[in-house]
């Protein structure tokens, strides 16, 4: 297998010490989409690291206490690859931002966050009305 491609895989599976730590802009932001699909690879056997899913709700808009049970939105989130058409690339600063190359536009925030926002609310508001 190519070295790069296990980076942040141990030999016995993933290695929550491979995980970014918490930063500003979320974790996410801090890596290359290199690393996240790498990371990727090792995610069946070890879950983000519970603080960085935690950062990562909260940057969502997420209630930790009160929407414990809907964490796996924020890892989804945390975990999520950009759609196609999307490119990532790092600015003058070294921070990493999102480029569609069609419509010319560039965003800070992954392409995808307003999606899980949303899924976490539509999650959230059918919890409210019983719905499992």
């Amino acid at each position: 297998a190519d070295a790069d491609a296990d980076a942040g895989c141990a030999s016995d599976g993933a290695s929550r010490d491979a995980w970014p730590r918490p930063s500003t802009p979320p974790p996410r932001a801090s890596m290359t989409l290199h690393e996240r699909e790498a990371l990727l690879r090792c995610v069946s056997d070890t879950p983000p690291d519970r603080e960085d899913v935690e950062l990562y709700a909260l940057y969502l808009g997420m209630d930790l206490e009160r929407d414990e049970d809907l964490l796996f939105v924020a890892e989804w989130a945390l975990l999520a690859l950009p759609p196609p058409g999307w490119s990532e690339h790092v600015d003058g600063s070294g921070r990493e931002f999102y480029h569609h190359a069609a419509t010319g536009r560039s965003s800070y925030e992954h392409p995808m966050d307003d999606t899980y926002r949303e899924h976490y609310a539509w999650v959230k508001a059918r919890r409210a009305r019983g719905v499992k």
